[in-house]
């Protein structure tokens, strides 16, 4: 493919080639905070919908992307710990997606 000034819409472009052929249920939980070092992070979700696919599912959190929030100094706040309740709508996914 050669070089990519905007590697993360090439990655997620050669991801997604792969990814429309499985039917298989997807889910994808991430912070939007980092748009500065990822502006293409809503590629995944515009392409699930152009295709018409209806196995993934998005978890969208305005933290970071290892799910700490920021604050308005732009610090990282790493005593608020979000990774249970990331786990807890990962299990009842599951359970939901186990039971339609």
């Amino acid at each position: 493919m050669g070089a990519c000034p905007k590697i993360s819409l090439c990655f997620n472009v050669l991801i997604f080639s792969l990814l429309h052929s499985l039917n298989l249920l997807d889910i994808w939980i991430y912070g939007l905070m980092d748009t500065d070092n990822a502006p293409f992070n809503d590629l995944p979700r515009v392409e699930v919908m152009r295709k018409g696919k209806s196995n993934f599912t998005f978890k969208l959190h305005h933290l970071l992307a290892q799910l700490f929030p920021v604050g308005s100094d732009r610090k990282v706040d790493h005593s608020q710990f979000y990774w249970d309740k990331v786990a807890k709508f990962w299990r009842e996914w599951i359970i939901h997606s186990v039971t339609k």
